[in-house]
């Protein structure tokens, strides 16, 4: 595997384009799951090009997802690696060909919204020793990204996976001898509730940090969609 040396990756952990695959919302079309995790992805991939322009970015997809690819992908600044399954095997060969040159690196799970630039640039600054991790907690316990200079594949196996459960991810960096530190208040839009937690949020003025006019107007169709069940 042969990975340019991206400082950003955002790893889909699931089928997020092919309709025969993707885990529908509740309440959700399977074509409106389909938009809502696509402006979660590109929402990420628009922040971080405005950001950070000269930085490539790394995107890992589901092979299944391969016929399916959108135009926001298709630019000379984005990698696309597909996983036909995420097992030990596989995201070893990840960690050795590409995470492993003790640069800092940054993970964002594919369903993460609600970081600005200060808090990449704040995770990035914390990384001042080659164990230190930083991640990005949701309020429903979930893991928005990770930073770090070396990450190990007990940690990297539980942030991809689709069971996620925030103990055992903790147990993974404590056994490995990481010093950890914590950023709270992101979002994981994984499920109708989070949905209705992002209408509230997008509503206030500070959201305009992570997420332009031009994104909000797209998330703005699908609030409009399911109005009566928003509260």
């Amino acid at each position: 595997m042969n990975l340019k040396q991206n400082r950003f990756t955002i790893f889909a952990v699931e089928s997020i384009f092919n309709p025969d695959r993707i885990n529908q919302v509740d309440y959700f079309s399977i074509e409106h799951t389909i938009l809502l995790k696509s402006f979660i992805l590109q929402n990420t991939i628009e922040q971080l090009q405005s950001s950070y322009p000269e930085d490539g970015i790394n995107v890992l997809l589901n092979s299944e997802d391969q016929s399916f690819i959108p135009d926001f992908l298709l630019s000379d600044l984005i990698q696309l690696v597909y996983w036909e399954k995420l097992d030990r095997d596989f995201l070893f060969s990840i960690i050795e060909s590409y995470f492993s040159n003790n640069l800092d690196k940054i993970i964002f799970h594919n369903q993460a919204i609600g970081f600005t630039s200060n808090d990449i640039n704040k995770a990035s600054s914390l990384i001042s020793q080659q164990d230190n991790i930083v991640f990005g907690k949701s309020e429903s316990e979930f893991i928005s990204f990770i930073a770090f200079c070396n990450i190990d594949a007990d940690t990297l196996i539980e942030f991809v996976n689709p069971d996620f459960h925030y103990d055992k991810f903790l147990s993974a960096i404590n056994r490995n001898d990481h010093f950890l530190n914590i950023l709270s208040n992101f979002m994981i839009i994984n499920d109708f509730k989070n949905f209705n937690k992002l209408y509230h949020e997008l509503s206030k003025k500070e959201s305009e940090a992570y997420c332009s006019q031009k994104m909000h107007e797209k998330f703005t169709h699908l609030f409009i969609e399911y109005k009566e069940l928003l509260k």
